[in-house]
């Protein structure tokens, strides 16, 4: 084929469609000349998923439970200097808004992780639940 080039750096940010089955959680692609292992977001082992859900709304309102609800806003806070960095995910849920930190002692790792999830705004907290991470 004309014009395509061998060994271009594969797509950064991949999410599989709601219900689709997991058969490998973990893949290995060679990128730059390395080979790096790609994990989806429930399974990494320093990102505890699916966060757990707060908010303030009616009394017969239904709070999220797991990857329900629509990802509408992502923020990187460091608001103490002294505390940690946390992200910050806002969801839609059945006409309410709800939030959660993703908790992680890696500052490196929470930043990159911010830096995705950015790209995930309107997407299902289940399609960013698979999203593919590869770090």
């Amino acid at each position: 084929m004309r014009g395509a080039r061998i060994g271009a750096a594969a797509p950064r940010i991949l999410l599989r469609p709601a219900g689709a089955p997991h058969i490998i959680d973990r893949v290995f692609r060679l990128q730059r000349g390395r080979l790096d292992t790609v994990t989806v977001l429930r399974k990494h082992p320093k990102v505890h998923w699916p966060p757990q859900w707060n908010g303030s709304c009616g009394p017969d309102a239904e709070f999220p439970a797991g990857e329900q609800g629509v990802l509408k806003k992502v923020q990187y806070l460091t608001v103490d200097p002294t505390a940690a960095a946390r992200v910050q995910l806002r969801i839609e849920h059945d006409g309410n808004e709800f939030w959660s930190f993703v908790p992680s002692d890696d500052p490196v790792l929470l930043s990159r992780l911010y830096a995705k999830l950015k790209d995930c705004i309107g997407h299902s907290m289940c399609e960013v639940g698979s999203l593919d991470l590869d770090f």
